[in-house]
């Protein structure tokens, strides 16, 4: 099965929760034509194959539609407004989820004398590694009892798509992308 990735999600600016909102209740009708309609003569098995992957899809946009919506409800007063210049226009991150990849867009605050910050982010405890925290939680224990090899190819098995040996590596190594330990 191919990874789950949502790609209506995708957009060359930011879609509003609205916009998500109005996605997730098409793919509900969607999903419900799948179970009453579509699959009639198919076999269970290819049934519940279909369904995963319209479940990834669904899953995937309920985690935009969070993603924008706190995006949204972003204060950067709470941030420290005296402490940075300027905020720079949303750009788009994916994140790495288990039900696939999830685009959604943050803004960039410039601090005074240089660097800066994603608040949002910061405000869900999201990592620079692009993953989502269940997704370092699942894979890290799971590396701890198999090879990084093996776990690589049990959550392709499971989920459909799977990090890079080198990636689960970073991540129960504490490491970053270019070998740095994460502070």
């Amino acid at each position: 099965m191919n990874a789950p990735e949502y790609t209506e999600v995708l957009s060359s600016r930011p879609l509003s929760s609205s916009a998500l909102e109005a996605q997730i209740y098409a793919e509900v009708g969607r999903v419900v034509c799948y179970c009453l309609e579509e699959n009639r003569d198919a076999s269970f098995f290819a049934f519940e194959q279909g369904l995963l992957g319209l479940v990834s899809r669904l899953g995937a946009l309920f985690m935009a539609l969070c993603l924008a919506f706190r995006h949204e409800q972003l204060d950067l007063e709470d941030w420290g407004r005296d402490s940075f210049e300027r905020v720079k226009d949303p750009i788009q991150r994916t994140l790495k989820t288990r039900y696939g990849r999830v685009p959604y867009w943050r803004s960039y605050v410039v601090k005074k004398g240089g660097g800066g910050f994603h608040p949002l982010d910061a405000l869900l405890g999201l990592t620079r590694d692009g993953f989502s925290p269940q997704m370092i939680s699942v894979v890290t224990r799971l590396a701890t009892w198999v090879s990084f090899g093996v776990a690589t190819r049990l959550c392709g098995a499971m989920l459909g798509w799977s990090p890079s040996v080198e990636s689960i590596e970073c991540l129960v190594l504490g490491l970053g992308r270019q070998g740095a330990a994460y502070m």
